[in-house]
């Protein structure tokens, strides 16, 4: 679906109704209903692609109430972090874990959030007096046993460092490399899968594992990670804030949209540079509104001082896409009451539009909450006007609106053209073929 030409509303080619002729055979509910669910399929936050869920509120445009999506998968209230599920589920595998490498070997998928949990929590590595008996447990063959001492480096200067990496399993009675579990590769398996128990040699193996090309690399990313993290909250908070912003761009722009739709006016406009006098409605409307909106009013500046470099959410591809979105929602409205319905009717007529196709359009009739409605749900364009042509779109479009026309269609109507209403090989026929009730 587009807005077509500039200074035009599309008319032709439509998979869908376009937006105009939806509201105008929708209730004022399914409407204002619409503005406050709808989503745009895909927006820009800050230079990169996101899901409508970070960018689009669900706020109602007629109530500005805050409400967000519980299919979010970051939700965001102004600039206040809600844990999404992704993030709940993480803490939670985190929480139940013991802080032995028996348990980390384990995982199966790790994310971000998880390794930084367990390097916060560090290694463990218990000493004697913390241990049931008082000692580490011996091995069967040669009654050896890790030392607590190995926690430490001997320097040359005869001072001692601790090696943070150096991991402890009590339930395993080896050692592990936490460093190389979160960050290092399948190299190290005996230090990352299997762990490393042979105590006769511990502490050489320890000094050559420390010392190895695979540690030092795993060791140089958690150090950077450690210098980068004072700088992930502020970048975390820039980036909820400029999510909050572009929200409620959006959910302007979604009302502009609709009161367009609404009142069947086109969007574009022949000439939509800053310098022309007349930009088209939906541009217009944005630069009038911004006057008195400080968020719009932010958005058009930066788009003006920034040229291309700011993400432009006013662009004739993002007007293609809230018209499609709201489209959408519509229509998925109107499929569902008509699935609740125990039965409906089918109504289809055909015209030349400007461009001198062939459209076909189909009203669907039905009763919901003891009242009629009578619904456009699709306009498709018919290059060939035969009864068996006509009857494939009609499949087409009962197959793709979910309807369940063999047992619920129980109506037919059509203007006296042969091709619809044959008794032979016309449309109706056709359908009546397969569904004798649908008179």
């Amino acid at each position: 679906m587009t807005t077509g030409p500039p200074g035009t509303f599309p008319v032709s080619r439509w998979a869908n109704p376009p937006l105009s002729l939806q509201l105008e055979t929708c209730d004022n509910d399914i409407i204002h209903e619409s503005s406050s669910i709808i989503n745009p399929t895909d927006q820009i936050v800050g230079g990169q692609h996101f899901n409508t869920t970070e960018t689009c509120d669900n706020d109602t445009i007629h109530e500005s109430s805050s409400i967000i999506n519980s299919n979010s998968t970051d939700q965001i209230v102004g600039c206040q972090h809600i844990p999404s599920a992704e993030e709940s589920e993480t803490r939670g595998i985190f929480d139940s874990l013991e802080n032995d490498p028996a348990n980390y070997i384990k995982i199966q998928k790790w994310t971000p959030e998880l390794k930084n949990l367990i390097l916060m929590r560090g290694a463990y590595q218990p000493n004697e007096n913390d241990l049931p008996n008082g000692e580490y447990p011996k091995d069967s063959n040669n009654k050896r046993s890790f030392h607590s001492s190995w926690y430490f480096r001997k320097l040359l200067d005869m001072t001692y460092i601790k090696r943070d990496w150096l991991t402890y399993s009590l339930k395993l009675n080896k050692v592990f490399c936490l460093y190389c579990i979160l960050y290092g590769n399948s190299e190290n398996s005996s230090w990352t899968t299997y762990g490393y128990s042979y105590w006769k040699n511990g502490l050489m193996a320890i000094v050559k594992h420390e010392t190895s090309s695979a540690h030092v690399m795993s060791s140089l990313k958690i150090k950077l990670k450690e210098s980068c993290l004072p700088l992930v909250p502020s970048i975390i908070e820039e980036r909820n804030r400029q999510v909050a912003f572009n929200r409620e761009v959006v959910k302007q722009l979604i009302e502009i949209t609709i009161f367009l739709a609404r009142h069947n006016l086109s969007f574009r406009g022949h000439h939509e540079s800053w310098e022309s006098d007349i930009k088209g409605n939906f541009k217009d409307i944005v630069i009038l509104l911004a006057h008195h909106s400080p968020v719009l009013s932010v958005h058009i500046n930066q788009l003006k001082s920034k040229g291309r470099k700011e993400s432009s959410f006013i662009t004739w591809d993002r007007q293609n896409l809230l018209i499609e979105s709201i489209a959408e929602y519509i229509l998925s409205v109107i499929k569902t009451q008509i699935m609740s319905a125990q039965y409906f009717s089918i109504c289809i007529d055909s015209t030349f539009d400007v461009s001198h196709k062939e459209q076909l359009s189909f009203i669907v009739r039905y009763l919901f909450h003891d009242k009629i409605h009578e619904r456009l749900i699709a306009l498709t364009e018919s290059p060939c006007t035969t009864g068996e042509a006509l009857f494939d779109q009609f499949k087409l479009v009962m197959e793709k609106s979910n309807l369940d026309w063999k047992n619920k269609l129980v109506g037919q109507s059509y203007d006296g053209a042969a091709n619809m209403r044959g008794s032979y090989s016309g449309l109706q026929s056709r359908i009546i073929d397969i569904n004798p009730k649908a008179l």
